[in-house]
């Protein structure tokens, strides 16, 4: 379990992009699941929303900067999620790192859509945007009900 803002060497002050302090990934998803419950937001398994993306990348800073020599790849469902990601993750980089050490931590995140793009390149962690299981339980459950 990722312990909010810390690495081996520093514990950090976490910010969202819309200026509030980050919560515990565990309480955020509870009363968001909560929250979308109590309005019918059904989709994903009411998981909508609820911090799992935010949650994927800052594991993914925190693993690069307690291992600089390691590489992280994010498997995203499609091209246009590595932008949406990337912006996150720039911004929540911006908290971790000095300014010079941004770009040196981001070069070793390698998005995909397919583990071929990868073939070349010695990953260390391996994670998987959670719209793509979303996708695939759609997907399996639609041909149940068929």
């Amino acid at each position: 379990m990722i312990k909010l803002g810390t690495t081996f060497t520093k514990t950090y002050v976490v910010m969202t992009p819309e200026g509030n302090h980050l919560q515990d990934f565990e309480a955020y998803r509870i009363e968001r699941v909560n929250k979308n419950i109590d309005t019918g937001l059904s989709e994903c398994e009411y998981q909508r929303q609820s911090g799992r993306t935010t949650k994927m990348i800052i594991g993914a800073i925190e693993h690069l900067i307690n291992n600089p020599s390691d590489n992280v790849a994010i498997f995203v469902y499609k091209k246009n999620m590595q932008k949406i990601i990337r912006t996150k993750l720039e911004h929540y980089l911006s908290q971790y790192c000095w300014a010079p050490n941004i770009f040196t931590v981001s070069k070793r995140v390698f998005f995909t859509v397919d583990e071929k793009d990868l073939k070349d390149i010695d990953i260390h962690l391996t994670l998987i945007d959670n719209c793509i299981s979303d996708i695939e339980r759609k997907d399996w459950i639609k041909r149940l009900e068929k």
